[in-house]
């Protein structure tokens, strides 16, 4: 047994060139023609997978540990150079099925000639299928990470979309609020206007709701809350665009808004603190 599996590890090493590129005939030419558009040498890559080979040929004498780590080392070192170049991940998890097929090819006349036992192959395959399923798990966890590290990213870009403070002059800034307001958005909101409040030295913030389709106890108090904050702060902040439908709903929740700024519409807001056309033109 021991002299067929050393057998069979020279051969996958003395042919690691040539079953490099047997995986490139069995894949998909989408897979194959994106290859040659990123930034990676062919001839690198048919290293990579050389180096996997001899990584399959050691394990059939090697600890199987020693082995599953050497893989697992080589696929997130691989994988994470693919995902930075563009290679995709999941057409190299594909392939990791053919790496299985161009080894078996590679023995077929020695299996016709009976070289070595039908156990042997067995045995072999117990080695060889860990190791590709290891690569093949490392790889998709990647592809998650990646994909989870994009969608933060984009929420983040998100988020600030979601909360526009928008200088308008010196001092002045308004907020318009669109859409729904949950206990994480409101978060965002207090944390943003404080922010832009310190950065921009405003004096003046006007927060119109206009587009806020409903209002509850617990936005009207995390608007409250806000304002409370912006205060402390020394920003005076009023609100505007407070439809009747929703005035009629914080007063029915016993809300009390009257220590607070409330205009019908912006322009009433910055007439108030002496924003006028004619005083925009001087500025």
């Amino acid at each position: 047994m021991r002299q067929e599996l050393e057998y069979i590890r020279e051969k996958i090493l003395n042919n690691k060139t040539e079953l490099a590129h047997a995986i490139e005939a069995l894949e998909a030419d989408d897979f194959v023609n994106s290859m040659k558009s990123v930034d990676l040498p062919y001839e690198e890559f048919m290293k990579m997978r050389e180096e996997l080979f001899e990584i399959i040929a050691d394990s059939l004498i090697e600890d199987s540990e020693y082995s599953l780590k050497r893989a697992k080392e080589w696929a997130e070192r691989v994988g994470q150079q693919c995902l930075e170049i563009g290679v995709p991940l999941n057409e190299s998890i594909r392939s990791m099925a053919f790496f299985r097929t161009v080894i078996w090819n590679a023995f077929d006349k020695d299996l016709e000639e009976q070289k070595f036992s039908a156990i042997t192959i067995l045995d072999v395959s117990k080695y060889i299928n860990p190791l590709l399923d290891e690569v093949s798990y490392t790889f998709s966890r990647l592809i998650v990470q990646d994909h989870q590290k994009t969608m933060n990213i984009a929420q983040l870009a998100m988020e600030e979309l979601s909360v526009p403070v928008v200088p308008i002059t010196k001092g002045v800034a308004i907020l318009p609020l669109i859409g729904e307001i949950d206990t994480h958005r409101a978060k965002l909101i207090m944390e943003s206007t404080l922010k832009h409040s310190t950065d921009d030295q405003l004096d003046y913030l006007i927060i119109d709701v206009s587009g806020v389709p409903m209002i509850d106890t617990m936005v009207a108090n995390n608007i409250f809350s806000i304002i409370q904050a912006l205060t402390i702060m020394g920003v005076e902040a009023s609100i505007t665009g407070m439809r009747p439908e929703i005035a009629q709903t914080v007063i029915s929740l016993g809300i009390n808004f009257k220590d607070i700024n409330s205009y019908a519409n912006m322009q009433q807001a910055l007439e108030k603190i002496g924003f006028t056309h004619e005083r925009q033109l001087q500025i």
